[in-house]
């Protein structure tokens, strides 16, 4: 697709969809690439040829094992079912303290030889658990309500010669947040994926429009439930001004 392709030019993307849109799929598949270096014939984007340290991180622990835990390894009790090949990954990866078959550190074996290192984490951690040494990948599903984390995060990915990548997969349900208006100048999406004003920076969004396997009836039932206020941002991926800061415009 155009939003991993964009990363072999832009260290910070975000594909800001509407729910059910497969965006943590995408979010898996990339991770995934990079954690095995098994890239694709027909692959355009960003590539590492070593090992990488990676971070996976989520709004909770339960949501980051729910969710991205569960598309890359699979559940704890069939460890290797997710979206990683099980011959690549490590037997016995670390496991989360205090949260019930949660991981925290998994190894990927590296087609050149090495072992990749992805830890899973979650923004109720809080800022300073995101504080640390040098990542090559770090992947954002659903977005961060303190825009520290973001920041934090990307600080996480500089190196004068071998720059790391941060991506964002999420619905803006807290409207024209400080994470979406650097993406969203003025709350749009930009012609191209990028905006003149933030020129680092790619975006893409996908709607239920853009989705084959939501059925026009499971769409119009399960909008009519949302609240207004909810609606553009859970069927369209586009940020409201009825959640979280609201922003004027004359």
């Amino acid at each position: 697709t155009m939003f991993m392709e964009a990363g072999a030019k832009y260290r910070q993307r975000a594909i800001i969809a509407a729910n059910r849109t497969g965006k943590t799929l995408m979010g898996a598949y990339e991770m995934t690439l990079h954690l095995t270096g098994d890239y694709p014939h027909w692959w355009k984007g960003r590539r590492f040829p070593l090992p990488i340290e990676a971070w996976c991180a989520s709004v909770n622990n339960q949501t980051t094992k729910d969710v991205m835990q569960k598309e890359l390894v699979g559940k704890i009790n069939d460890f290797g079912s997710g979206m990683i090949p099980k011959d690549l990954l490590r037997p016995n990866p670390t496991k989360k303290p205090g949260v019930a078959d949660a991981l925290e550190t998994v190894y990927v074996k590296h087609v050149s030889g090495g072992w990749s290192e992805i830890t899973f984490k979650s923004y109720e951690q809080g800022r300073d658990a995101f504080q640390g040494t040098k990542k090559q990948v770090i992947w954002l599903d659903e977005e961060p309500k303190d825009p520290s984390i973001y920041t934090e995060c990307l600080t996480r990915t500089m190196d004068k010669f071998e720059p790391g990548m941060i991506y964002c997969t999420f619905t803006p349900l807290f409207g024209l947040s400080d994470v979406v208006l650097t993406f969203l100048d003025g709350g749009k999406f930009p012609q191209g994926g990028v905006s003149p004003s933030n020129p680092h920076k790619y975006v893409t969004n996908v709607t239920w429009d853009d989705v084959p396997h939501l059925s026009e009836e499971q769409k119009e039932e399960i909008l009519a439930s949302y609240s207004k206020h909810e609606r553009a941002a859970r069927s369209q991926g586009i940020p409201s001004l009825g959640s979280g800061a609201i922003y004027p415009f004359l």
